[in-house]
């Protein structure tokens, strides 16, 4: 049986923003992708008390492509968030505890073994070898990279390497556009 978290002590990347933007009116938060490949995505965050801070305060993470239902098609902003919230608990806005609300939640619904349940409504729309297919077919890719896309759906896939598969392709076709 896995302990029940207590979320209440934790702050929210938003709270954090505010809280921030209120001891520092000149202050600004930047990001900066820093790397996106085939299957994962990096960001840092710059947090700058005012124009002329000399020294900002940087927070860095990182997500996997389809980890978990949020980062199959939202990975790059929830990458971005974890880095804002990373870098402002670095400059002392992490409230009582460290991690963000956000953070901490992603490893309660983990531990607790809560998966995504697909409504009866969205059954249709699962991802398909067909599907995949149809978006290779949309995308400029190397023929490596092709060939290797190919190989897999060859092989078979299991319901969620399809669907990260098809949350990959969907952000490269983002990308291109």
């Amino acid at each position: 049986m896995t302990k029940s978290f207590d979320l209440s002590g934790y702050v929210e990347v938003r709270e954090r923003i505010d809280a921030f933007y209120r001891k520092f009116p000149s202050g600004s938060i930047r990001t900066e992708l820093v790397h996106l490949d085939d299957d994962l995505v990096i960001f840092k965050a710059l947090v700058y008390r005012d124009r002329f801070d000399p020294h900002p305060t940087t927070g860095w993470a990182y997500e996997r492509i389809g980890s978990s239902p949020i980062n199959a098609t939202r990975f790059v902003e929830n990458c971005e968030t974890s880095a804002i919230g990373r870098a402002l608990a670095n400059r002392d806005f992490a409230g009582a505890r460290r991690p963000s609300r956000e953070e901490m939640d992603k490893v309660r619904r983990m531990r607790e073994g809560q998966q995504r349940r697909v409504p009866r409504a969205e059954a249709d729309t699962l991802p398909t070898p067909e599907r995949i297919r149809r978006l290779l077919g949309d995308l400029r890719l190397s023929a490596s990279k092709r060939e290797r896309i190919e190989a897999r759906l060859a092989a078979g896939l299991s319901e969620r390497d399809a669907r990260d598969l098809e949350a990959y392709l969907l952000a490269l076709r983002a990308r291109a556009s």
